[in-house]
C-alpha cells in the first residue's frame, strides 16, 4: 500500500468507517437502533406528561382495605390499622408505585404505641401486607384514682376504650406517682414502674391462679448507702410476700427471679394457698425453702 493510500485511510478514521458501515451493509441495524432510540425518547416524553396522573390514579392508591395487617390480640381495644392509616394520610396519598411506600408504612406502624415491632412490610398486587408484633400489658399502675397500663418493660400503653372491669383484672402496681412527661408508647420514666412491670411480667401467668392482688414497691438502704427499690406482693386475702429486688437486678447471695418463682410454686404446692388458716401471713420468698419436702 502506498503512503498516499495509508494517509487517506488515516484521515477517515474510525468514525468514518462507522458511518460507511451504517450506510452500507450495516444499514438495517443502524435504522433499527435509530427507531428504538426514537421510541424510547418518545416514551420518556409521554411519561413525563402523563406519568404523575397515572401514578395518582385511584386504582393505585393504598386505602384502608388495602392494608392486610396482623390480627390484633383481644387485649387491644383500639383499631391500630385504621389509626395508622389516618396518620399516614396526613403526609399525602399513598401509592403502590411509590418507591418509599414500604419504609413509610413501616415507620407509621412503628410509631403506634401498641406496636412492639414491625416484622415485615410486603407490597402485593392487591395491596400491602404488614406483619406486626404487638405489645402486651402486664400490669395496671394505680396513680391516684386512675389505672395506667404498661407492658413488661414499663412502656405506657393506651387504656382508652378498655372497660374498667378489664383493667381491674391486671396485676396492680400501687404507690406510684402519675407520669409527668411520658406519652403512650414511651417508657414511664420511673425505676419503680420499670421494676414493678418486670415483676408483674414474671408472675403474669400465675397471677389469677395464686389470687394475687397488688405489687407495692418500698425503699431499702443498701450497705453502701444507696437506696434500692424492693417489692412486696399482696394476696387478695391480705398475705404479704416480700419479693425483694425486681427481676433483672441481681444481689450477691440472693436467689434469682427464677429461683424465687420456684420457691413460691413449691410453697403453694405444699400448702395450697399463701394465706394462713387464721388469716393473712407475712412471708419472705428469699427465706422459703428451695423446694417442697
Amino acid at each position: 500500500m502506498s503512503a498516499a493510500k495509508r494517509a487517506k485511510k488515516s484521515a477517515v478514521g474510525p468514525l468514518g468507517d462507522l458511518a460507511g458501515w451504517a450506510i452500507g451493509r450495516g444499514r438495517p441495524v443502524a435504522v433499527g437502533l435509530l427507531v428504538l432510540a426514537a421510541f424510547l425518547l418518545a416514551w420518556w416524553w409521554v411519561w413525563q406528561q402523563v406519568g404523575p396522573r397515572v401514578t395518582r390514579a385511584e386504582r393505585y392508591l393504598v386505602e384502608l382495605d388495602d392494608l392486610d395487617v396482623t390480627s390484633q390480640p383481644e387485649w387491644i381495644y383500639a383499631d391500630v390499622r385504621s389509626e395508622v392509616h389516618e396518620l399516614l394520610r396526613l403526609g399525602g396519598p399513598m401509592n403502590l408505585l411509590d418507591d418509599d411506600l414500604g419504609p413509610r408504612i413501616a415507620e407509621g406502624f412503628d410509631r403506634h404505641p401498641w406496636v412492639e415491632r414491625v416484622l415485615q412490610v410486603a407490597r402485593l398486587s392487591s395491596g400491602v401486607r404488614v406483619e406486626l408484633e404487638y405489645r402486651r400489658p402486664v400490669c395496671a399502675v394505680r396513680a391516684g384514682e386512675r389505672l395506667w397500663l404498661v407492658d413488661r418493660r414499663g412502656i405506657l400503653l393506651p387504656s382508652k376504650g378498655a372497660p374498667r372491669a378489664e383493667l381491674d383484672r391486671y396485676p396492680q402496681l400501687v404507690g406510684i406517682e402519675p407520669p409527668r412527661f411520658a406519652s403512650e408508647g414511651e417508657p414511664w420514666g420511673s425505676a419503680r414502674v420499670a421494676g414493678g412491670a418486670a415483676l408483674a411480667g414474671k408472675l403474669f401467668d400465675v397471677w389469677e391462679a395464686w389470687h394475687l392482688a397488688r405489687i407495692i414497691p418500698f425503699p431499702v438502704v443498701a450497705p453502701d448507702g444507696r437506696e434500692l427499690v424492693h417489692y412486696s406482693l399482696f394476696t387478695i386475702g391480705g398475705t404479704r410476700i416480700v419479693w425483694g429486688l425486681p427481676p433483672g437486678v441481681d444481689s450477691p447471695g440472693a436467689p434469682s427471679a427464677a429461683e424465687k418463682l420456684a420457691r413460691l410454686k413449691a410453697y403453694r404446692a405444699r400448702h395450697g394457698t399463701f394465706d394462713g388458716p387464721a388469716g393473712p401471713l407475712d412471708l419472705d420468698v428469699r427465706k422459703l425453702p428451695a423446694s417442697a419436702p
